[in-house]
């Protein structure tokens, strides 16, 4: 059974950590799209990973976003926003988000043996596309935590 929330299911058992971020320039976010040999290939995500041993998710997704995109992003720089726990038929495993506003369009290098293409794109227009597993679930939640602010 495949499940996204911001609270843990009963018997959750996480065997992996992950971090995105939400690349914002203007009312754009960054999103790639994955290569058709990675898992969930063709599908389109916000650039992020799996956390690596003794990494926090802060330092995680400004490691991920960088060798993925290209980007350098301060931690300090980079507002929180959600933790997600998520139960697909893989695995189980938490998924913390977090956002990071630019003031000029930065310039991408994309990392082409994880990913084919990458677009600035509203959140309506990416609402559109083939996401990852849980990723209208996190665009609607984001949608609703910048409503908020």
């Amino acid at each position: 059974m495949n499940f996204i929330s911001l609270c843990p299911p009963d018997g959750f058992g996480p065997s992996i950590e992950v971090a995105g971020c939400y690349c914002e320039y203007e009312d754009k976010v960054l999103f790639l799209k994955r290569s058709p040999h990675k898992l969930h290939g063709k599908t389109w995500n916000l650039p992020g990973g799996k956390l690596n041993e003794g990494e926090t998710p802060r330092t995680a997704v400004v490691r991920e976003v960088f060798e993925e995109a290209g980007i350098g992003v301060k931690e300090e720089d980079l507002e929180e926003v959600n933790k997600f726990y998520v139960r697909s038929m893989q695995t189980d495993f938490i998924f913390y988000t977090f956002r990071a506003q630019f003031l000029t369009l930065p310039t991408l290098n994309l990392r082409r043996e994880e990913h084919e293409e990458a677009a600035w794109l509203t959140l309506e227009e990416a609402l559109k596309l083939p996401l990852i597993y849980g990723g209208v679930e996190v665009l609607l939640n984001y949608k609703e935590y910048i409503r908020g602010r």
